[in-house]
């Protein structure tokens, strides 16, 4: 009953209202899967930026530590 009811009215309606409820809607659906998105990508920032702060420590500390190695080491 409620399908053919809107399938009628929406017939019934002019070209520009349809446009009109459309746009509105497709507005709605692009807000909701943008904030769904953010919200996502938010959770995933503080995890890349671990794995490259992570990175960059052990490079960092790999040539302090070679360097220390050459300067404090005995000669043989």
């Amino acid at each position: 009953m409620t399908n053919r009811l809107t399938a009628r009215f929406v017939i019934a309606l002019p070209a520009n209202v349809f446009m009109a409820v459309q746009r509105k809607l497709g507005l709605v659906f692009l807000e909701r899967s943008t904030r769904w998105g953010m919200n996502n990508l938010l959770k995933i920032v503080p995890v890349a930026g671990g794995a490259v702060a992570g990175t960059l420590d052990a490079v960092v500390l790999r040539r302090v530590g070679n360097t220390a190695i050459e300067w404090f080491e005995e000669p043989s």
